[in-house]
C-alpha cells in the first residue's frame, strides 16, 4: 500500500505558526527599543538646542533667563521677554518621562543655570554652569 502525501501535517503547521509568532514578537520588541532610542535622541537634541539659545541670551543680555522666565507648555519651551523662542520636540513636555512625555528642568538665578532632561529608562542628562544639577 502506497501513500501519497499531499499536505502538511498538523505538527508541521503548528511549528510554522510558532516560528512566525516568535519572529513577530522579536520584531515588535526591536521596534519599541528603536522608538525609545529615537525619543531619547530627540530629548537630547532639544537640550542642546536650548543650551545654545541660553548662551545667545547670555551674550545679548549679560544674564541667563531666570527660572520664572522659562515656561514648559504642552508643545514648546518658551522664554518670556524675548521674541518668543519656541523649541519643539517630537515628545510633549509633560510632568513624567514616558513614551508620551518628557520631564525637563531648568533652574537659574540669572548668574548661573542648570538645565536637564530625564530620559526614558531613568537616566538624566544635565548641562550646568553652577556645578549643581537640577532635580526632577
Amino acid at each position: 500500500m502506497t501513500r501519497n502525501k499531499k499536505g502538511f501535517t498538523l505538527i508541521e503547521l503548528m511549528v510554522a505558526m510558532g516560528i512566525i509568532a516568535a519572529i513577530a514578537v522579536l520584531s515588535i520588541v526591536g521596534i519599541q527599543i528603536v522608538q525609545r532610542s529615537l525619543r531619547n535622541t530627540q530629548r537630547t537634541a532639544v537640550l542642546n538646542d536650548f543650551n545654545l539659545y541660553i548662551a545667545g541670551y547670555f551674550n545679548d543680555n549679560g544674564v541667563y533667563p531666570t527660572t520664572a522666565q522659562v515656561t514648559f507648555s504642552a508643545t514648546a519651551i518658551t522664554v518670556a521677554g524675548t521674541s518668543a523662542v519656541t523649541l519643539r520636540a517630537a515628545t510633549q513636555f509633560a510632568t513624567s518621562t514616558s513614551a508620551n512625555g518628557t520631564d525637563y528642568c531648568y533652574v537659574s538665578n540669572g548668574s548661573s543655570y542648570s538645565w536637564g532632561v530625564q530620559k526614558e529608562g531613568g537616566t538624566a542628562v544635565h548641562i550646568t554652569t553652577s556645578g549643581t544639577d537640577c532635580t526632577f
